[in-house]
Order: C-alpha cells, then structure tokens, then sequence
C-alpha cells in the first residue's frame, strides 16, 4: 500500500454524531456524503455512520447512490441535487430517492417510473433565496394543482437551501426560513403532509435552531469542521482527517541551490531539503506552493519551492531527520497540530477545498484512537 494516506479517526467520527445528534434533537439527520465524503471516503464513511439519529444518507449524484448500493449500503439514499431524466431509470432501478426541483420535468419522471411498474420515492425542492435549484413560492401553487396527476411519485419531503448559515447576521437566514414554512402552511391547507422537512445544512445546525425542523443535513460538520472553526468549537465537534507521509530521500544543498521547478526555491544557506512523495496530482494545493508547513519529530519545517504533481519539498535545515521518517501534512503530530482551517487561510480558500480536494489515489485508512 502506498505510504502517504488519508487517517480517519473514527472514534472523533463517532464522538461528532452524537454531538450533532444531541444538538439538534429532537430533530434527525440526513447526513451528506457527497463529494467522497468531503474527501474522507464516502464508502468507508457510510459504513461507519451508525447512530440512532440517522434517517438516510444524502448524496449529489446518482453515480454516488450506485456506488453505495454495490457497497452494499441497504439505508434509504436521496439525491439531493435535482438528476437528469436520463438517470432516472438507474435512480429506480437502485432504490434511490431523488429531489425535485423543476415541475416540468414530472410527466416525463411519472412516465419512466409507470413503465418500470415502481413508485420513486421524492423530496420537493423551494427555492428561498439560493437561487441554485428549486421553485418559487408561486410555482408551489401550481403544485398543488397539479401533483396528484403523478400517481407514480411519492412526495416523501421537501427541503430548502441557506446561503448564508455562517454569517453572523441571521436576517437573510430567518427570510428564508419564513418563505420555507409560508410554503408548509399552503401545503398543510392543501392537505398535503410531507414525511421530512429540512433546510438546515451544518452551519445552520450549529446556529439556527429554528431551521432545524425534523431534518437536518450535517456534512462537513460530520468530520469535525464547520463553515467556521468557532461553530465546530460551540458543538464540541473533533477533526476526524490526518494527512500523512514520509520522507523518501534528503537531498544536501550548497548555498544558492534550487529545488523543484521554476527556482521558486533557491537555498540561502547550505541545507537539507527532504522530498515527500505527494503532490497537487493527489490534492495538495499548488497555491500553497512556499506557504505551507508540515510536522516531522513534531516540530514545524517549512514546504518550500513548486510544488509538484507527485512529490514537494520541506527544508529541514541541518536538523536530525532521518529518510522513511513520518510528515504529517494534516493533523496532530507530538504538541503540534496542522488544521485544515490553517491550510484554507494560507491558500485563501474555505475548508470544504481543502478536504475535497484530495484524491482518491491516496488510501483512506479507517482507525479507531482515542488519542
């Protein structure tokens, strides 16, 4: 296996859903693995998502869905992105629900479902204020016209979407959520009921406890990061990703000697410069090219020069080190820790790039440690 490679802590994973599940209560959660769970492995984390709270797991695209399903995952998933219509035939075909968010498309979702002989299974989707996906509050009146013309769709939920959870003013937030439950009232005089409601992302679940309706939909916060460090700080919640590997050869430099392209590294010293076999190729930014640091012995060394598409540079000066020593790029070495707050800072950037970033030809690596 190769020796530079994503850890996930699952002990944290575990410690932040009930965190989460406390917190939110007596609403449940959707969780969100979209993306391979922000980049932390979207079937090694389904598999150790279990906790009373869960309702379902959310994913963006069918292709997700599909992939958890031949995992062997048997819970109820939901698309949370609008799909094609020619995905639904698959989507039907591996149980997975989909949301709505475009009254045009239900003839044709209707037909496709009637043909295969199976009802799908969907959440309605109202635009707020996003403006991403979604229909308005008026549309919605048309909806109540006409769904019950769509004998082969169940209206199983209907959800919305914050723009702004993370901001310190509320206001645009609390808009939103008024136009989300005008909405519920129509729905109730309609006589239409929905299963789950939800509008709440982690932010929103961290923050505005009156979006948290009977759903909620933690993503990033499951792995112990949040919009904004002082709201994962507020739910208790731990970091659940390291970012680990070794030190593959020391090179010697003599003073005014480059290393790596573009003599973006040029030695004012005599020094040592180690290579570590990971790259932009696996995720790494190359904007945090001469702006980043790494851990070795748990002290703090410099990523210095361009760096690469599988390989990058530390200086570790004169210092002990030794080649096949462990570097750590994220995460807890000794007393010190490199967060992933700290690399979306320095490459002016939020944490979600950060973590999604990161490819999957480096191996996730599931432990549990209650370090």
């Amino acid at each position: 296996m190769r020796n530079s490679f994503i850890e996930i802590n699952l002990n944290n994973l575990e410690h932040n859903l009930e965190q989460i599940a406390k917190h939110i209560a007596p609403a449940k959660m959707l969780p969100i693995i979209k993306a391979n769970a922000y980049g932390h492995g979207m079937i090694g984390i389904a598999k150790n998502l279990v906790h009373p709270s869960i309702e379902m797991l959310g994913i963006a695209y069918p292709n997700e869905g599909i992939e958890l399903r031949e995992a062997g995952e048997t819970r109820k998933l939901l698309i949370i992105i609008p799909p094609e219509i020619d995905e639904i035939a698959d989507i039907i075909d591996n149980q997975i629900d989909i949301t709505i968010g475009n009254l045009s498309c239900l003839p044709e979702i209707n037909a496709i479902a009637k043909k295969k002989h199976r009802k799908i299974k969907a959440h309605l989707y109202i635009n707020t204020g996003m403006n991403r996906d979604g229909i308005t509050s008026e549309e919605f009146n048309d909806f109540l016209k006409t769904y019950r013309n769509y004998d082969y769709i169940i209206w199983e939920g209907i959800c919305s979407h914050l723009a702004a959870s993370d901001f310190d003013d509320k206001s645009f937030s609390y808009e939103q959520i008024d136009k989300f439950k005008k909405v519920l009232e129509l729905s109730e005089i309609a006589g239409l009921q929905f299963k789950y409601v939800h509008i709440a992302n982690s932010g929103a679940a961290a923050s505005i406890g009156s979006a948290h309706f009977n759903l909620v939909r933690p993503g990033i916060a499951l792995h112990g990061l949040m919009p904004r460090s002082d709201y994962a700080e507020k739910l208790n919640l731990k970091p659940t990703l390291s970012l680990k590997t070794y030190i593959k050869k020391i090179n010697h430099l003599k003073k005014n000697e480059t290393a790596g392209y573009s003599f973006r590294f040029v030695s004012k010293e005599e020094t040592n410069i180690a290579v570590i076999p990971l790259g932009y190729g696996d995720g790494f930014l190359f904007s945090l090219n001469n702006n980043a640091q790494c851990l070795i012995h748990g002290k703090r060394y410099d990523i210095v020069g361009s760096i690469c598409m599988d390989q990058m540079f530390v200086d570790i000066k004169q210092d002990n080190i030794n080649e096949g020593e462990q570097v750590v790029l994220i995460g807890k070495q000794g007393n010190e820790e490199i967060t992933v707050y700290e690399l979306a800072k320095r490459a002016k950037t939020i944490p979600y790039e950060i973590t999604t970033s990161i490819l999957k030809r480096l191996p996730r690596i599931f432990v549990e440690n209650n370090v």
